[in-house]
């Protein structure tokens, strides 16, 4: 997939990694997002305040493209290449977008893990629409819907292999709900369902 950021830096300007402890989660206060970004890597040229920049090889400008609107992108570049804006100045802007943009993102999430049974309706509901048929728009109702690519068509019945990082419940449960939303001669593919 191409994007306007090939890849998202971490804070520390090495790849984004939970393990690296570099990374910025869904689950973050307003405040956490302020103080992590405020200690971003920027531009190692820029030393002072009154050294001009260079955005393209600036972490937080990668951040800037991927959060922040055209007319910011345009005021971090110039300000950075001119002095004219200082890093923390920057990062507070872009800190600014991303939490605007995460705020839904946030809410939806905090609105599921208030009710796990909810989550294991719809993960049942998707499972069993994507049993009944081939590739097409699948969980459309709570969702919002999305297709199924090449890959994902090809591997749909090798299982889901991760659901890492959600309160889905038991493994049992979640495999049960599934299982009461398909047909009975799918049911020995649920052998390769492993919830985390």
């Amino acid at each position: 997939m191409l994007t306007k950021t090939p890849r998202i830096p971490g804070l520390d300007g090495r790849k984004m990694s939970k393990s690296y402890g570099n990374a910025i989660t869904l689950s973050e206060t307003d405040e956490e997002i302020r103080k992590k970004t405020k200690v971003m890597v920027t531009d190692p040229a820029r030393k002072r305040r009154t050294d001009p920049g260079n955005p393209d090889v600036c972490p937080v400008y990668d951040w800037h493209k991927l959060f922040s609107t055209a007319e910011t992108l345009t005021w971090a570049a110039e300000g950075c290449r001119t002095a004219g804006i200082g890093c923390i100045e920057c990062k507070a802007k872009m800190a600014d977008h991303l939490i605007e943009w995460i705020r839904p993102v946030r809410e939806r999430r905090v609105e599921y893990e208030k009710n796990p049974k909810r989550v294991l309706e719809i993960f049942g509901r998707g499972v069993a629409e994507g049993a009944g048929g081939g590739a097409g728009d699948h969980g459309a109702g709570e969702g919002g819907g999305f297709r199924l690519g090449e890959k994902e068509e090809r591997d749909r019945w090798s299982g889901i292999k991760r659901c890492e990082g959600t309160k889905l419940g038991d493994k049992e449960s979640a495999i049960n709900v599934a299982k009461r939303r398909t047909s009975t001669e799918d049911m020995p593919r649920w052998n390769s369902v492993e919830i985390l």
